[in-house]
């Protein structure tokens, strides 16, 4: 039987109050939100939790802020958490082409992609502009690497690139923007291999009705793509995804 669940694959639910608001509750529990994945950026959010849904927290040193805010926490606390089993996989972490820092980044992703390999976790990864160099590292060091491209906005040569790999693509607004990127939607969705995901970070949210605002963007691709009547396919199929990689029930 297919499982209609919805799951957030990357959100930042850092904003204790909304979590608490009653509309919001209300809309995920109506459009069968179960599962969120939360991407920490501080140690404090391990602790987030939302009554009647389970939330799956991940952490990772992201180039930019790792590198240019300073984190809280490091690669031994990440082995810390994966220890004691308060992370379900590392990331956000990756490559991104605005820092000129690349060998800086690189060396910290192979440390975070040993980590993931020593407890078996799935990896988030944030690329911005280095699709091409990420699968190199992952294929030098640690080819059967699973995650996810989160906020994937590359193209279907890049999508061929992955599919050597166990890695999975985001589904997102950025999709959208600022025209749709038709090309590349059906690629992904022909690869039977993604999520859906807001990346919405709570903290910079005033009220629900923001926040609901940016959850129905993932409605848009129903829409756009005329499927109605196919669109539990897509939900099955990015659940799937989601037991494949963080191997929930």
């Amino acid at each position: 039987m297919k499982n209609y669940s919805l799951v957030d694959a990357h959100c930042h639910l850092n904003n204790e109050l909304l979590l608490q608001d009653h509309d919001l509750i209300s809309y995920w529990k109506s459009n069968n939100y179960k599962i969120f994945i939360n991407s920490i950026i501080n140690k404090n959010e391990l602790g987030i939790a939302i009554k009647g849904f389970t939330v799956l927290h991940t952490a990772g040193l992201h180039p930019y802020l790792y590198f240019q805010k300073g984190q809280d926490f490091n690669l031994q606390d990440l082995i810390d958490f994966a220890d004691k089993k308060q992370i379900h996989a590392i990331g956000e972490c990756g490559l991104d082409k605005r820092y000129n820092n690349f060998a800086e980044q690189e060396t910290l992703l192979v440390e975070q992609l040993a980590i993931a390999h020593e407890y078996d976790l799935p990896v988030v990864f944030h690329c911005v502009g280095k699709y091409y160099e990420l699968a190199k590292i992952i294929k030098s060091n640690f080819p059967k690497t699973r995650g996810i491209l989160h906020g994937f906005k590359g193209n279907a040569q890049i999508i061929d690139n992955f599919k050597q790999f166990d890695i999975y693509f985001s589904i997102s607004s950025r999709l959208f923007q600022p025209s749709i990127d038709n090309k590349t939607l059906q690629a992904i969705l022909k690869t039977d291999r993604y999520v859906f995901e807001t990346d919405i970070e709570l903290q910079h949210y005033h009220n629900s009705l923001e926040v609901i605002k940016k959850y129905n963007s993932i409605n848009d691709i129903y829409s756009h793509l005329n499927i109605s009547n196919k669109s539990f396919d897509l939900i099955d199929v990015q659940y799937k995804s989601i037991k494949n990689l963080f191997s929930v029930n």
